[in-house]
């Protein structure tokens, strides 16, 4: 595997080496071609500019020496608004004779010096772009010199040239303009030169003093590109350069930036031994984690499973990864564990049938003696005309019916009703008017079979851990509703509730001896439904408790069966 690694890693080295070259130049060439558009820009305003300042009849009157206030505000507001509307404009100036008559812009012109590219007759050309040149301006006493390119084109009378409206645009400004990246600690590294060339040869703008741009221009049209945008290859000395070439479509003008040849060489060997590095450290990497994760795991199974084989049934507490592998591990320990479970309880049942069988004897004559004593005692009280004794014996006797009802799990609504009448009969004997019992069982329900007294221990709580240390007004409501194929069973009492939280800890502790009916009704109701949230059990800091059971129903089908 790590031979392959290394053979398709010097491969895609090689493609990515290719492709970097390829994407910088041509990213760059993007780049010069946005800065062609802006150079574009910036010539056609001010050429526009220049043509409408020429036919303004306020500067043609300042050049013949005959403007008005008048007219010197409107030039000067034109002429500003042309300059901020010119980027990289210094200066726009109305010239006449080599004199300075009139100017605005950021810059001022210093008045004394000579203009020799001001429009004259005879010239050939009554507009023109004039080379780079050191201009002089003037701001109060100091003076400083801009390389400036300057676009000047001829004010007329008739057919003669009386002046020139002279536009002075920023070389340096210019090249931050069109190449952003002129002048930063990254760009210095890679660019050598910059320039502006017009369709002759004439360098119009470059970005230092260096004369190598004309020989780039005689390259490009030799190599047939004149009308293209590109690169090509050259040497400056002997430096390995990329000339980056754009041609501006009105202009005719040939923008060129001139770099350093990025050489990949060093970086494709450093990237191939990148990478042949780490397909051998991944190698190692990959063995050690193979070792860890899948062989030493299947070891330490295949020898638990052969002391499983030799009746070694104690769960094994150790580190199990969370894989695929530690998951099986996992289950394997699980299921150990449960089938050590599985043979004690197989073990004690037996013990426990034995037991019950026993019992059941002794069980079968304790019911009716029971039965006939309280009946004997229920109408000697009778006799005697102490009905209150005589009920409460009645209604006992029922309780005791129903809870000594054997081979009965399930038992309809309707009976489970008049249980809990006769025990709340008790219970209301008991405790007096101290607690309201209030039923909410409608009689629709009565032909549902329920799981047999699995609300009376929901009261005795109720009542015994709940209501027994109130005074007065307590309450134990008992409701009963149907859900789909539900019963939904509700105990509530207003009593001192508790905590939940711990309840649950104790309910869930089958080695604890508290809450045994909870647990017990939990139990019960998860054999009927196979599910785990039969039961819900709520309690607040204000107090209450509440029980709600999820009781799978059973429908009676005929009269026989016992339904009214």
């Amino acid at each position: 595997m790590i031979i392959p690694s290394i053979i398709l890693g010097m491969l895609v080295s090689m493609r990515v080496v290719r492709l970097s070259e390829k994407n910088q130049y041509e990213a760059q060439i993007n780049h010069l071609i946005t800065a062609e558009k802006d150079l574009e820009g910036i010539c056609t305003r001010a050429e526009q500019a220049a043509a409408i300042l020429a036919n303004e009849s306020s500067v043609q009157a300042i050049i013949k020496k005959k403007a008005s206030v008048m007219d010197y505000r409107y030039a000067a507001d034109l002429m500003e608004e042309n300059c901020k509307n010119i980027k990289c404009c210094s200066s726009i100036a109305v010239l006449c004779n080599g004199n300075v008559l009139f100017q605005r812009g950021e810059r001022y012109l210093y008045e004394e010096a000579e203009f020799p590219h001001e429009k004259e007759a005879g010239s050939g050309k009554l507009s023109e772009w004039s080379p780079e040149q050191k201009i002089i301006f003037q701001h109060g006493i100091s003076m400083n010199e801009r390389k400036q390119i300057v676009y000047s084109t001829a004010v007329m009378e008739g057919i003669n040239i009386i002046g020139s409206i002279n536009i002075y645009l920023d070389v340096k400004e210019i090249l931050k303009d069109i190449m952003p990246y002129w002048g930063t600690e990254d760009r210095e590294q890679m660019v050598i030169h910059a320039a502006v060339i017009t369709e002759d040869g004439a360098v119009l703008l470059q970005s230092s003093e260096e004369e190598i741009m004309t020989q780039y221009l005689d390259e490009m049209k030799n190599n047939n590109l004149k009308n293209t945008y590109g690169y090509f290859p050259t040497k400056v000395g002997k430096k390995e350069c990329i000339v980056l070439h754009a041609k501006c479509g009105t202009t005719g003008w040939y923008l060129f930036q001139t770099e350093k040849r990025v050489t990949f060489y060093n970086m494709q060997i450093a990237f191939m031994g990148a990478v042949i590095f780490f397909c051998i450290l991944f190698g190692v990497f990959y063995g050690m984690v193979q070792n860890k994760t899948i062989i030493q795991p299947l070891q330490h199974l295949s020898k638990r499973m052969d002391a499983v084989k030799n009746g070694v049934m104690e769960k094994k507490r150790y580190e199990i990864a969370h894989d695929e592998i530690g998951n099986v591990e996992d289950g394997f320990e699980d299921m150990v564990e449960e089938l050590q479970k599985l043979i004690n309880e197989v073990y004690i049942q037996t013990i426990k049938t034995k037991d019950a069988e026993r019992e059941m004897l002794l069980a079968k004559m304790n019911p009716h003696f029971l039965y006939n004593s309280l009946d004997s005692i229920h109408w000697l009280a009778f006799r005697n005309k102490d009905y209150e004794v005589s009920e409460q014996l009645e209604a006992l006797a029922n309780v005791y019916r129903h809870i000594l009802q054997f081979g009965i799990g399930k038992i309809y609504i309707e009976k489970e009703v008049e249980f809990i009448e006769n025990y709340l009969f008790l219970l209301e004997c008991q405790m007096g008017e101290k607690i309201e019992f209030v039923v909410d069982i409608p009689e629709e329900l009565y032909k549902y079979k329920i799981p047999k007294l699995i609300v009376q221990p929901l009261i005795e709580n109720a009542v015994n851990h709940g209501l027994r240390e109130k005074e007065d007004g307590g309450k134990v409501i008992i409701a009963m509703k149907k859900k789909k194929q539900d019963i939904i069973i509700t105990v509530k009492d207003n009593g001192v509730g508790c905590d939940i939280k711990q309840l649950w800890e104790v309910i869930h502790d089958s080695k604890s001896n508290e809450a045994f009916a909870l647990r017990n009704i939990g139990e019960r109701l998860r054999l009927n439904s196979d599910e785990e949230d039969c039961m819900e059990l709520y309690s607040s800091e204000e107090g209450g408790f509440t029980a709600i059971l999820t009781v799978k129903v059973e429908e009676c089908k005929n009269e026989i069966d016992g339904c009214r």
